[in-house]
């Protein structure tokens, strides 16, 4: 083990802190609140409105029902947020997921600083903000990011204490804490990311007896009575047997495939996209691909205990994603961390191997003209595609665009002087550009389209009756995220035949699609809504025009025809 902790003053480490704060902002939270929820954000955030509506934080409900697929970490954010700045949108939604990859890079930045120079900490933080997977989930208010800032603080943590030589109480109580709290955002993933990783690095360090000790089950215990104190709320509601049955089918559905050729295609088309996923900066394996002199002493980075440690992260869990079938690559994003700081390692080892290797410059000079003529050729086709797209030019997308340009045009004219050690800061700040420029793109396109969840549910907020409070959906998740943005109370109806209860109520609305209700045509035969005495009030074609959202007005049964 190298200890570098005396490398930098606490001066320069505060101004690393700061420009990791800045790119940090400058990246995530110009457009943050510009494109629609989609995805799992509805989820999050309707259950978040539910627990400031009601006050109740300690059950969460999704229109009605309790919601107990993931856990409630992430909505207790958003509502605290919410609650913060007054209204819970599209910015204050997504507030959190940015605080979450701030803290991730802050914490890779001090617990890496006995294995990484200040420089390569600075680097390993860069590239992890500003990786093309992390930028995306970090602009959204679903759970991934945080659930990567707790996973990689708890395996980071271990790490740290373990060779540090904490007293062993502490190694296992302390990540096994933060791992009980990152329960409460996925699940069991997290505890299996941290003792497969511990399990085999004690492995190969031969230290199992470590593994099998009392000061490990006082965390264990530790973890379970964080772990119980939530399942004795969530039990109170379902059986151990449903809880139970509700993750294993989640993991069945993940394991399966729709399609006949579908594992083989996911065998190899997920070590592509996982490569993808992380760029720009998994480019920074090329140099010691290419060159063989650095191939030849590539068994000097795994001296260096923090890159071993990193590198039994990635290789023991990957295996276990890269088999299963309906693995998705945002199930690895807290590979981040740990690719980030194995490249950190990578750069000052190239840095140091260039002195007597003068390929490796002439390396890094080819590769970062190469990015400017890509970054270049980006910029200037930006106009025309737009044009074809019919994309209105916004004026933050002018700004960005104007921006780039004279920072393209900055690095031209500087590429000669440009050191070493300011390439991550460049890269970083294109990737930032590039991630601004293609969000505000696509949101902008969204926002173009004739029908968005936003204008639909506008259009549904606005022939509603002000005096009804209500309204109901028919089937689970259909178009939640049209319902998120509905101004009434939505509450879930698991079928049509419920909506014979309601018949005497007066001014009883409810929306569902018609995908949906063909669906129980095909399965029941019957019409469902048949002998169900309604009118269509509101229709409006939606995904792609083929299924329609349809608001209906339930007659009472007193009204004629």
């Amino acid at each position: 083990m190298m200890n570098r902790g005396s490398h930098g003053s606490s001066n320069g480490s505060l101004k690393d802190l700061l420009l990791i704060s800045l790119i940090t902002l400058f990246v995530y939270l110009p457009l943050l609140g510009t494109d629609v929820f989609d995805g799992n954000e509805p989820i999050r955030v309707i259950i978040a409105k539910e627990m400031l509506k009601t006050g109740n934080w300690t059950l969460p409900l999704l229109h009605g029902q309790l919601y107990f697929i993931k856990p409630p970490l992430m909505s207790w954010l958003i509502a605290a947020s919410g609650s913060i700045f007054g209204v819970v949108n599209e910015w204050t939604a997504r507030f959190p997921s940015v605080m979450a990859v701030l803290l991730t890079g802050y914490t890779v930045y001090f617990l890496t600083s006995r294995w990484l120079t200040r420089e390569g900490r600075l680097f390993a933080s860069l590239a992890l903000l500003t990786m093309v997977s992390l930028i995306t989930k970090g602009m959204t208010a679903e759970i991934d990011s945080l659930f990567v800032l707790l996973t990689s603080s708890a395996l980071l943590t271990w790490f740290y204490g373990y060779t540090q030589q904490w007293k062993p109480v502490f190694v296992w109580l302390v990540p096994l804490s933060i791992t009980g709290i990152g329960f409460l955002t996925k699940g069991p993933q997290g505890i299996a990311y941290l003792y497969c990783t511990v399990f085999a690095y004690l492995l190969y360090r031969r230290n199992l007896r470590f593994f099998f000790s009392l000061s490990h089950l006082t965390g264990f215990l530790c973890f379970l009575s964080i772990l119980g104190i939530y399942l004795l709320t969530v039990l109170q509601h379902i059986s151990p047997y449903e809880y139970f049955q509700m993750w294993k089918g989640q993991t069945v559905q993940r394991a399966s495939s729709n399609h006949s050729f579908g594992f083989l295609k996911h065998l190899v088309s997920y070590p592509v996209e996982s490569f993808l996923s992380f760029l720009p900066w998994t480019l920074g394996i090329f140099p010691l691909m290419i060159i063989r002199e650095l191939r030849a002493k590539e068994k000097a980075l795994f001296t260096n205990d923090l890159f071993l440690f990193s590198f039994i992260m990635i290789a023991v869990n990957f295996p276990l994603y890269w088999l299963l079938p309906g693995a998705r690559v945002r199930y690895i994003l807290s590979f981040g961390p740990f690719i980030a700081i194995m490249l950190a390692r990578l750069f000052e080892w190239y840095k140091h191997e260039a002195d007597n290797n003068p390929r490796i410059m002439i390396f890094f000079k080819k590769f970062l003209y190469t990015l400017l003529w890509i970054v270049s050729f980006y910029a200037l086709s930006i106009i025309p595609v737009a044009i074809f797209l019919k994309i209105e030019f916004s004026l933050h997308l002018i700004l960005l665009l104007s921006a780039l340009i004279l920072f393209i045009l900055f690095l031209w004219v500087k590429r000669n002087a440009l050191r070493a050690g300011s390439i991550p800061v460049v890269i970083a700040l294109l990737a930032g550009f590039f991630m601004l420029i293609y969000s505000g793109a696509r949101a902008q396109l969204h926002e173009n389209k004739p029908v968005n969840q936003r204008k639909i549910a506008s259009a549904i907020n606005t022939l509603l009756p002000e005096d009804t409070g209500r309204v109901y959906e028919i089937g689970y998740d259909r178009f939640l995220e049209i319902t998120c943005y509905l101004n009434r109370d939505v509450v879930q109806l698991d079928s049509f035949d419920q909506l014979k209860h309601l018949a005497k109520k007066q001014n009883v609305y409810f929306i569902f699609d018609t995908a949906y209700l063909s669906k129980i045509k095909k399965s029941a035969g019957i019409d469902p809504l048949e002998h169900t005495r309604w009118d269509n009030v509101y229709s409006v074609p939606y995904k792609n025009e083929k299924p329609e959202i349809v608001v209906g007005h339930l007659r009472a049964n007193d009204d004629t025809e």
